[in-house]
């Protein structure tokens, strides 16, 4: 089986079918069309707080528990994310594999909580479609979704459930369980499964959404970002008038931006600054301005300054061999074909080393192929 270490860019998006139950409380009905500005203001503090999880499941991790009973593989963060660690392997015995999180949390006062934004990161070996998964999602005495079973999976497969219609049942500051089930059935008998990792937020900013008021209520919609305020990310929020959205995918994993002012003529940016984007940045004479794919552009995300040909920046090296354009490396320099960066070749500490032109590795370095990595050989 593959290690899943590595990225994975493609996200499986779940259809859902959602049985609805009644909202167990009346309060704060009238507060719908008075408030829409208010909460879209307050909007980006709205996230539940994590009491407690519990974990059951062949594919879910085994450990010990901490001092406050939650298990030694699981993350709770300050934004509102929960993430589980070193999943495990399917049992072989069985056709069925499963991981259910169990999570009790405090929602708002004056707001029901959405199914929690959630990512199943995960790897399959067998043939064809030998492997069907569905996610279930249900509140106690409340809500349910559960997502469309998907057999068409990438062996290292990532797939993710968000903004699910289904809402936790209270409508004051009281406690809610969540339950989100995970299930792989294995059709072959020579198929396994295994979960790498489990994401889960319970922030409006980082993808739940969230109800204000009850019966039914009223789904929360950001505020547009005024200058130089975060805007898109999971919930697409605006800009301001004329403002513009401007997205750094390589610093953003969030898929957020920056407003700002298209309109206006930007100085050029120095080498390994931004470029490009919608206000079309331009770079200082002797640099380009790079971007990583014909997409990126058609997109209007920002690029970065390089010299071409392409250098090294401390230890880092700049992008070669691929974007556009695609950069060769300076003089004493190697594309990497690994990372598709600039290395050195001099001998030092990770430069490449063991083919023609390239020097002795410093003593007492040597030659060697790096843990788990036969592609490439560096000074180790």
């Amino acid at each position: 089986m593959r290690n899943l270490r590595s990225s994975l860019n493609t996200l499986i998006l779940a259809a859902v079918v959602v049985t609805p139950l009644a909202c167990s409380s009346p309060e704060h009905t009238a507060r719908i069309s008075g408030q829409r500005e208010n909460a879209g203001a307050s909007a980006e503090a709205l996230q539940a707080k994590i009491v407690s999880v519990a974990l059951e499941g062949d594919l879910c991790p085994s450990g010990a528990l901490d001092g406050n009973g939650i298990p030694s593989n699981v993350d709770i963060g300050e934004d509102g994310s929960v993430r589980i660690s070193n999943t495990a392997d399917g049992d072989a015995a069985s056709s069925i594999h499963s991981c259910t999180v169990t999570i009790e949390a405090e929602v708002p006062a004056g707001f029901r909580m959405g199914t929690p934004k959630a990512i199943w990161i995960g790897y399959w070996s067998g043939d064809g479609e030998s492997v069907s998964v569905t996610r279930d999602y249900s509140f106690e005495n409340g809500d349910s979704a559960s997502a469309e079973p998907r057999s068409d999976l990438a062996d290292n497969f990532v797939i993710e459930d968000s903004s699910l219609p289904t809402f936790s049942p209270t409508c004051s500051e009281q406690r809610v369980r969540l339950s989100a089930h995970f299930q792989a059935q294995v059709r072959a008998p020579e198929t396994t499964v295994s979960l790498n990792n489990v994401e889960l937020y319970f922030a409006w900013r980082l993808g739940t959404d969230f109800k204000e008021g009850c019966s039914p209520g009223v789904v929360v919609d950001p505020s547009a970002g005024a200058l130089g305020e975060w805007c898109g990310g999971s919930h697409q929020r605006p800009c301001q008038g004329a403002l513009s959205c401007e997205f750094d995918a390589r610093v953003n994993a969030r898929g957020e931006g920056t407003c700002v002012d298209a309109v206006a003529t930007p100085p050029a940016a120095p080498l390994r600054g931004d470029c490009g984007g919608p206000r079309n940045i331009p770079c200082v004479p002797g640099t380009v301005c790079w971007h990583a794919s014909q997409s990126a552009i058609d997109r209007a995300l920002l690029g970065i300054c390089l010299e071409n040909p392409a250098g090294i920046d401390g230890e880092t090296g700049d992008a070669c061999g691929y974007g556009i354009p695609a950069l060769a490396c300076q003089a004493g320099l190697y594309c990497s074909p690994v990372n598709q960066s600039c290395r050195g070749i001099g001998g030092k500490w990770y430069h490449a080393c063991g083919e023609p032109g390239m020097a002795e590795c410093e003593s007492p370095l040597v030659c060697d192929y790096p843990a788990g990595w036969k592609s490439e050989r560096l000074c180790l």
